[in-house]
């Protein structure tokens, strides 16, 4: 019995539906093409799944540099373009080059005369030294200072051009770009209490 009612409905496909759904209605679609709040909340779970499985497979590679640029292709597009048109011509860009150039030359100075000193072509004086270690140490102080404004000249421009950065990335994760705000929310929360979240793209 049990065999003849096999062969009598193996052709056939049964839909039970699922519990609560109704006809007509989508559980992850609105009829305008929208999401729905189970939509949104698949949709951030791949997103998720696809930046996780990204992130591995630079874990995993032998040239995890080729591979963030062939991956993060359309941000790094974005970020070179910003670069170009913001920041390398700035102040800060200028500022920061010029206080490394400046440290550079002394440290310079300093490892030749050490070398004098080593081979006993020159001998330690005092008055001469201890005055281009100070100079070293303010030179230091004025990088450091140059660095942090140049870092918060960065974070600016991406801040304020944080939409292009992110739609670059959905594309990159190859993401409907009409889900932006989807996107924007889940990287918002994921990136909660960074100063820095941009870096993390």
């Amino acid at each position: 019995m049990e065999v003849w009612r096999d062969e009598l409905y193996h052709n056939e496909l049964f839909h039970y539906g699922i519990k609560g759904q109704k006809w007509g209605i989508r559980r992850f679609q609105n009829k305008d093409g929208t999401l729905t709040f189970l939509g949104k909340r698949r949709l951030a779970k791949e997103i998720k799944r696809r930046s996780d499985s990204q992130l591995e497979s630079r874990r995993n590679t032998a040239f995890p540099d080729d591979l963030y640029k062939e991956q993060y292709k359309n941000v790094n597009s974005v970020k070179d373009d910003l670069y170009n048109r913001y920041l390398k011509d700035s102040e800060e860009k200028k500022a920061v080059d010029n206080a490394n150039n400046e440290l550079n030359k002394c440290m310079e100075e300093i490892a030749a005369l050490t070398s004098k000193m080593d081979r006993g072509d020159f001998k330690y004086e005092e008055d001469f030294e201890l005055p281009l270690f100070d100079k070293m140490d303010d030179l230091i102080g004025k990088s450091i200072k140059a660095d942090a404004d140049y870092g918060k000249k960065v974070m600016d421009v991406y801040e304020d051009h944080k939409k292009e950065l992110f739609q670059a990335r959905m594309k990159d994760l190859e993401l409907d770009p009409k889900y932006y705000q989807v996107f924007e929310k889940y990287f918002n929360k994921e990136t909660k209490g960074l100063k820095t979240p941009i870096r993390y793209l």
